[in-house]
């Protein structure tokens, strides 16, 4: 008896070809120069057969394995290799052969692999319960197995009966359209079955925050029609949001300074999905802004939806700024749309300080600016639960083109002195700048980490043009929301560039213990002022789920390129959103 050998340390592995086939199995098998342990030995009989199996040897198999101090003797049976003469494909419908890949060419002449066979069947069986065909059916007729191993045969389809859904019917105290629940789920009334929208249901409706399932969902299969039955029942989701954030030797005052950030959410209160939110922040001192939010996202049971946003800021005794943004969204799915938006702000300065602009022979950094002007924004979510994701990617990317306006000031056109020096020149330069763009994304990604970790990775960043700009038309970071370990909305950008990295242990659905690190690259040009810098935040905290909302705690440090970590600066953020 034949065998082909391989020695690696002390281990060898004998390959007996118990048909006497040992040339062909010496062609068909390759093994490793080395075997580092048994282990790897044993690792390495498991994979051979059905490598064996994929090459068309159907037969293959172990007969006997015969171990003695750290010598393999395996003995093979590799029998007849399968090979395909012809797979015809006749009875498959034409539309379906790109959807599985079919080419009848590369079916002749191929060894037989049964699980490509199989996968291939998979395939197709997957289009047909997607595209209204629940209970087709597919098999390998008319087989013929030639004396050198040649199979000839086809794979046939009975599809069996068109099935849509008929009916839908939502039960349940809900207080819910069936238009919007038809959208939200992508399931109409007289669509197609599809196996893939149904197994979508019930992740689907554990997303949304006000409803939830009273029962899982039923599906009747009569002689005539097929009924669906969905049932709802409400559940809490106003919600009532405060975060607290403990911020130490403010500027200002030389003592600690107490932030505030709280908002106020209806939700689906005229049963059509609808929100309609308030939010009051005072995140610097005497800094308040308000800012109220309507979404509302099926309009009369069609994808399209409406928006709008208004919010009213005001820095201490320097400027105030208004800013109004209305939308049109389409809706892919019940997580992604694209929207279409209008867009305008407006600052208005509330002191001037015409001594600087005297002695400086400039304009302060800030100024009465508006713009007013159009966007797109595109947003898509492919996580496993978009509240709290453990795998997959979220993605929101935007850009808006305004027309821009700097309005000359009455208090420094009219400044005189023994100079003679004309003020109103000093708007000049500015008339050349007429239009202005934006540009900003996030892109987060959700690294699983076993059934309990997860590692965010996330992107954010955004781009203001311009090259006369002022203070109060640039992005403002810093805080609990972007920029963690800084104070609120202390850093000005033109542009900024920050990676975000989380590592989360998941308690349950929606509660988990986090490690970060908020990495940000922030440049900052306005008044013919320059810099730009390096800022990392990094910290803990935790978000518990209760029974009435969700109790949020973090602590915070940051550094920059100037300013080494003090903990006598560190953040403490505290927050509870109540549910009601």
């Amino acid at each position: 008896m034949l065998s082909s050998k391989a020695i690696a340390q002390n281990y060898l592995l004998q390959l007996h070809a118990v048909d006497g086939d040992t040339v062909l199995l010496q062609k068909e098998v390759q093994i490793p120069a080395r075997f580092g342990s048994g282990n790897d030995v044993t690792a390495y009989l498991s994979k051979l057969v059905p490598s064996l199996q994929a090459r068309g040897y159907l037969a293959a198999s172990i007969d006997s394995l015969d171990i003695r101090y750290g010598r393999y003797d395996a003995f093979i049976y590799l029998g007849r290799q399968y090979k395909w003469a012809r797979l015809s494909f006749d009875s498959i419908p034409q539309p379906l052969w790109t959807e599985a890949g079919i080419n009848p060419a590369q079916w002749e002449g191929r060894a037989l692999d049964a699980r490509q066979l199989s996968g291939l069947c998979e395939k197709i069986l997957r289009w047909c319960e997607n595209n209204g065909y629940p209970f087709a059916r597919v098999w390998l007729g008319n087989a013929h197995i030639g004396d050198k191993g040649d199979v000839s045969g086809e794979l046939l389809l009975q599809r069996g009966e068109l099935r849509k859904i008929d009916s839908i019917s939502v039960e349940g105290d809900a207080a819910i359209s069936k238009g919007y629940i038809e959208r939200y789920l992508d399931i109409f009334e007289g669509s197609l079955y599809s196996e893939r929208k149904l197994r979508n249901i019930s992740p689907r409706l554990r997303e949304l925050p006000f409803l939830q399932e009273a029962a899982p969902w039923e599906l009747a299969f009569k002689l005539t029609d097929t009924r669906m039955k969905i049932y709802l029942r409400q559940k809490r989701s106003n919600r009532l949001n405060a975060i607290i954030g403990l911020l130490p030797n403010s500027v200002q005052t030389g003592k600690f300074l107490l932030t505030a950030d709280a908002s106020l959410a209806l939700q689906n209160i005229l049963g059509y999905g609808e929100t309609i939110s308030v939010t009051y922040q005072n995140l610097q001192y005497r800094s308040p802004k308000v800012n109220a939010a309507f979404v509302w996202p099926y309009m009369l049971n069609s994808p399209i939806g409406i928006d709008a946003n208004f919010s009213l800021f005001k820095r201490d005794t320097a400027f105030s700024r208004t800013a109004f943004q209305a939308g049109a969204r389409y809706q892919l799915n019940a997580a992604d749309y694209v929207r279409i938006f209008y867009q305008g702000m407006s600052n208005h300065l509330i002191t001037i300080d015409t001594a600087f602009i005297r002695l400086n022979k400039r304009l302060p950094d800030n100024a009465d600016v508006s713009a007013n002007g159009g966007g797109l924004e595109l947003v898509l979510d492919r996580t496993d639960y978009r509240l709290s994701p453990r795998k997959g990617w979220q993605l929101r990317v935007n850009s808006s083109a305004l027309i821009r306006h700097v309005q000359r000031s009455d208090a420094v056109t009219g400044i005189t002195d023994l100079s003679g020096f004309d003020y109103a020149s000093l708007y000049d330069s500015l008339e050349q700048q007429k239009y202005q763009y934006h540009a900003g994304g996030e892109l987060s990604y959700f690294f699983p980490l076993g059934k309990r970790m997860t590692l965010m990775c996330a992107y954010k960043g955004a781009w203001l043009s311009g090259r006369y700009l002022f203070q109060n038309e640039l992005y403002q970071l810093g805080g609990f929301k972007l920029l963690r370990g800084f104070d609120e909305q202390s850093i000005y950008a033109n542009q900024y560039h920050m990676l975000d990295l989380e590592l989360r242990l998941l308690l349950d659905r929606n509660s988990y213990v986090y490690l970060f690190s908020d990495n940000a690259y922030v440049q900052s040009y306005y008044n013919g002022y320059g810099s730009e810098g390096l800022y990392n935040g990094f910290g803990l905290g935790t978000t518990l789920e209760t029974k009435t909302g969700l109790f949020t705690i973090s602590y915070a440090l940051g550094r920059s390129d100037n300013n080494p970590v003090q903990f006598r600066q560190s953040k403490i953020h505290f927050g509870y959103l109540a549910y009601f």
